[in-house]
């Protein structure tokens, strides 16, 4: 008996494309993450993938990621485009992926969330240079970072004090004899921790201004 020889099936089959994702550059990374902060434990990274698209998704709303910076920053990009940046961040354990009652949430890596916090004293540097003048002339500083609220789940914007000693240290590289009205609002209304940061600093700048322009 004769085998019947064997046809191959030459249909063209469809090609499974695969999207490779460019290095996370700087200002990717601080548009990622402000959207990570607000949906840390909350939401896994198609919603993430969604609201850096621009999305206004029921979803998205309802976590309130249309009203942070990193909204719309992929805008024009296709989901599966920033599925394979989100993928690239997990594979560098910037950002991970825990199961919570079976549902895959994301949450920051250790790197991942030191960055975060980097980029949010940075941010508060920012504030707090817009702020020196104002204070200079009498007026309350606005802080931020002194508001108690600020307790996201693990964010780089939750109010802990690594975050905020990473802001004084920041500060003190930088700062100024125009900076002590500033620092000294600073000081009173922080923990004795973030006092304790902040008072050789506010020493160090009495003596320069007592100095005067010439002194050394």
């Amino acid at each position: 008996m004769h085998k019947r020889p064997r046809h191959r099936d030459r249909t063209p089959r469809a090609q499974t494309q695969v999207v490779q994702a460019a290095p996370p550059r700087d200002q990717d990374l601080r548009a990622i993450f402000s959207v990570v902060n607000e949906l840390v434990g909350r939401a896994g990274r198609t919603n993430l993938a969604l609201a850096l698209r621009g999305s206004r998704s029921k979803r998205v709303l309802q976590l309130g990621l249309d009203k942070t910076d990193g909204h719309g920053h992929f805008a024009g990009r296709s989901q599966e485009e920033v599925i394979a940046v989100i993928d690239q961040l997990l594979a560098l354990d910037l950002l991970r992926v825990a199961h919570h009652d079976g549902y895959p949430l994301l949450e920051y890596g250790p790197s991942g969330l030191q960055l975060a916090m980097r980029f949010a004293a940075e941010d508060w540097l920012g504030v707090l240079r817009a702020q020196v003048p104002l204070a200079a002339k009498g007026e309350v500083p606005q802080m931020p970072f002194l508001d108690p609220a600020l307790s996201l789940h693990g964010g780089a914007h939750q109010r802990n004090h690594d975050t905020v000693e990473l802001l004084a240290e920041l500060v003190a590289r930088e700062a100024t004899p125009e900076w002590l009205p500033l620092l000294r609002h600073w000081h009173a209304a922080e923990t004795r921790r973030i006092r304790a940061r902040l008072w050789p600093l506010i020493g160090r700048l009495c003596e320069l201004q007592e100095k005067g322009p010439g002194g050394t």
